[in-house]
């Protein structure tokens, strides 16, 4: 699980801030790397952008169709599709085949559940991830919320250091240091963030004006 857990963060990138959660038990039946199975085909084939990036994935890799559990927050912005097909919408859709290709290219299934997760919602979100990993009906492989909910999910201890995996190269480009030096805690790193997630790059906004223009026509100063 743990080499499983390393590889779809390197193939998804896709949260606000990616946590590996503290297993209740741990599971000795570790997916194989070395099977020949080929993933079963799909009506819907997603355009391939692997040759633009190095993920460092094995083309053989092969989880033979394990389900990975994502515990995560209602964004305010598309963060996750779980629906079964595209919706029209460019930023969905783009989302939709991310999550596709990651589903063929590991052969596993995404299985996502969501829970409100923003600043207003930090307690109730830390329970109800603490009540699913409580019970064995309702497994959690990764968890995503708001940044200070993330923190909070890390203090009660339902986190596990995400340096413990050799095959997680943080140094990669989509890993900022700067945020990964922040959220370091006595050298663990429970939770990190960057282009990984959609809602960071959705929400930011910048204004622009030509100071000069302002100046000589008397505009007030737009700040």
């Amino acid at each position: 699980m743990k080499k499983l857990l390393v590889l779809i963060l390197a193939v998804a990138m896709m949260i606000t801030s990616f946590v590996a959660c503290t297993p209740v038990e741990e599971n000795p039946d570790d997916p194989k790397e070395s099977s020949s199975e080929t993933p079963a085909a799909n009506d819907s084939e997603p355009e391939e952008s692997e040759s633009q990036v190095d993920l460092g994935i094995p083309e053989d890799l092969n989880y033979g169709e394990k389900e990975v559990y994502i515990f995560h927050w209602e964004a305010y912005n598309p963060e996750f599709v779980s629906d079964d097909e595209s919706v029209g919408d460019p930023i969905y859709d783009a989302i939709y085949k991310k999550n596709l290709y990651t589903e063929q290219k590991l052969n596993i299934t995404l299985d996502f559940t969501s829970a409100p997760g923003d600043g207003g919602n930090m307690q109730s979100f830390t329970n109800a991830l603490k009540n699913r990993m409580s019970d064995p009906s309702t497994p959690v492989d990764i968890t995503a919320a708001y940044g200070r909910t993330t923190a909070m999910v890390a203090v009660n201890g339902l986190l596990t250091d995400l340096t413990v995996y050799d095959n997680l190269d943080l140094s990669k480009e989509w890993w900022p240091k700067y945020i990964q030096d922040e959220f370091d805690i006595n050298g663990r790193l429970y939770f990190v963030s960057g282009d990984i997630s959609t809602n960071v790059l959705l929400m930011m906004y910048g204004v622009y004006y030509n100071a000069n223009l302002i100046q000589n026509y008397g505009i007030e100063d737009p700040v």
